[in-house]
């Protein structure tokens, strides 16, 4: 194998791992969520209110999920402006983040989770 094959090989690979991770990103950022749906909340953790669950807390929503990361938490929240002025970095559609997951979520308003 010369050289010149050995880079164009290296660059195909770096070129398709970017679109691979690219993806699910651009799919998050491109939706917005709904009020009252499923979010992805995502706020700094030194912030004020104590991180993506004191955005969640003070914007009056309820954290859903068993866990929190660091910088994000899931919730449901009815006023999404209110997250935003309580210091969320980003609010993502935690339909298109259950999709990319793999999970199969029951459609419409009012279906009970399973």
């Amino acid at each position: 194998m010369n050289r010149s094959s050995f880079s164009s090989g290296l660059l195909l690979v770096a070129v398709l791992s970017c679109i691979a991770l690219a993806t699910p990103v651009a799919l998050l950022a491109g939706t917005r969520p709904d009020p009252g749906g499923v979010v992805l909340v995502v706020a700094p953790p030194w912030a004020t209110t104590g991180g993506a669950a004191g955005v969640v807390s003070a914007a009056g929503g309820r954290e859903i999920g068993p866990m929190r990361a660091p910088f994000a938490v899931l919730a449901t929240l009815d006023d999404l402006p209110a997250a935003r002025r309580h210091g969320a970095w980003l609010l993502l559609d935690g339909r298109v983040l259950a999709w990319i997951c793999g999970v199969d979520r029951p459609r419409g308003r009012g279906a009970e989770d399973v």
